[in-house]
Protein backbone atom coordinates (compact mmCIF):
# COMPACT_ATOMS: atom_id res chain seq x y z
CA UNK A 1 0.00 0.00 0.00
CA UNK A 2 1.03 3.47 -0.84
CA UNK A 3 1.78 5.97 1.74
CA UNK A 4 1.18 9.13 -0.41
CA UNK A 5 -2.40 10.26 1.67
CA UNK A 6 -2.01 12.91 3.98
CA UNK A 7 -4.97 14.85 6.05
CA UNK A 8 -5.46 18.26 6.45
CA UNK A 9 -7.77 21.04 8.15
CA UNK A 10 -8.57 24.47 6.16
CA UNK A 11 -8.14 27.41 8.51
CA UNK A 12 -10.39 30.43 8.54
CA UNK A 13 -8.13 33.23 8.51
CA UNK A 14 -10.72 36.06 9.20
CA UNK A 15 -11.17 34.27 12.47
CA UNK A 16 -8.08 34.21 14.58
CA UNK A 17 -7.92 32.93 17.87
CA UNK A 18 -6.95 29.63 20.43
CA UNK A 19 -9.08 26.59 18.79
CA UNK A 20 -8.02 22.82 20.29
CA UNK A 21 -9.38 19.93 19.11
CA UNK A 22 -7.36 16.97 21.68
CA UNK A 23 -3.93 17.33 20.79
CA UNK A 24 -4.47 20.13 17.90
CA UNK A 25 -4.04 23.37 18.30
CA UNK A 26 -5.16 26.40 15.67
CA UNK A 27 -4.32 29.74 15.40
CA UNK A 28 -7.19 30.17 13.42
CA UNK A 29 -10.80 28.45 13.09
CA UNK A 30 -11.14 25.37 11.61
CA UNK A 31 -14.16 24.63 9.20
CA UNK A 32 -13.21 21.76 6.76
CA UNK A 33 -10.97 18.10 6.91
CA UNK A 34 -10.25 16.72 4.24
CA UNK A 35 -7.94 14.12 3.22
CA UNK A 36 -6.04 14.42 -0.08
CA UNK A 37 -2.28 13.58 -1.91
CA UNK A 38 -0.58 16.17 -4.69
CA UNK A 39 -2.19 19.45 -4.21
CA UNK A 40 -5.37 18.60 -3.04
CA UNK A 41 -5.19 20.82 -0.10
CA UNK A 42 -5.15 24.16 -2.00
CA UNK A 43 -6.69 22.94 -4.92
CA UNK A 44 -10.01 24.40 -3.14
CA UNK A 45 -8.96 27.97 -4.20
CA UNK A 46 -9.07 27.59 -7.51
CA UNK A 47 -11.19 30.77 -9.50
CA UNK A 48 -12.89 27.47 -11.27
CA UNK A 49 -13.36 25.99 -8.08
CA UNK A 50 -15.50 28.34 -6.24
CA UNK A 51 -17.47 30.20 -9.18
CA UNK A 52 -20.99 30.49 -7.72
CA UNK A 53 -22.58 29.14 -11.18
CA UNK A 54 -21.37 25.51 -10.94
CA UNK A 55 -23.86 22.88 -9.91
CA UNK A 56 -20.67 20.10 -9.44
CA UNK A 57 -19.91 20.66 -5.63
CA UNK A 58 -20.93 17.94 -3.12
CA UNK A 59 -20.60 20.66 -0.27
CA UNK A 60 -21.91 23.61 -0.46
CA UNK A 61 -21.46 25.14 2.73
CA UNK A 62 -17.56 24.29 2.06
CA UNK A 63 -17.55 26.16 -1.23
CA UNK A 64 -19.84 29.05 -0.12
CA UNK A 65 -17.06 29.66 2.80
CA UNK A 66 -13.89 29.61 0.82
CA UNK A 67 -15.60 32.29 -2.09
CA UNK A 68 -16.55 34.84 0.87
CA UNK A 69 -12.88 34.49 2.66
CA UNK A 70 -11.73 34.94 -0.77
CA UNK A 71 -13.97 37.74 -1.48
CA UNK A 72 -12.97 39.37 1.70
CA UNK A 73 -9.30 38.84 0.03
CA UNK A 74 -8.40 36.56 2.04
CA UNK A 75 -7.06 32.55 1.38
CA UNK A 76 -8.29 29.54 3.46
CA UNK A 77 -4.93 28.25 4.82
CA UNK A 78 -4.44 24.90 4.68
CA UNK A 79 -2.85 22.84 7.44
CA UNK A 80 -1.27 19.04 7.36
CA UNK A 81 -2.42 17.12 10.23
CA UNK A 82 -1.14 14.08 9.60
CA UNK A 83 1.13 12.99 6.74
CA UNK A 84 2.49 10.13 4.66
CA UNK A 85 -0.43 7.52 5.39
CA UNK A 86 -2.39 4.98 3.22
CA UNK A 87 -6.09 5.91 1.91
CA UNK A 88 -7.29 4.04 4.77
CA UNK A 89 -5.63 5.64 7.43
CA UNK A 90 -6.01 9.19 5.83
CA UNK A 91 -9.65 8.28 5.94
CA UNK A 92 -9.94 6.78 9.49
CA UNK A 93 -7.87 10.20 10.84
CA UNK A 94 -10.22 12.28 9.09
Amino acid sequence: MRNDFYVYVLLDPRKPGDYQYGPLKFKHEPFYVGKGKGRRDTSHFRPGNIRKDSKRFKNKKKTNKIRKIVEAGFYPAPVRIKSNVTEIKAFEFE
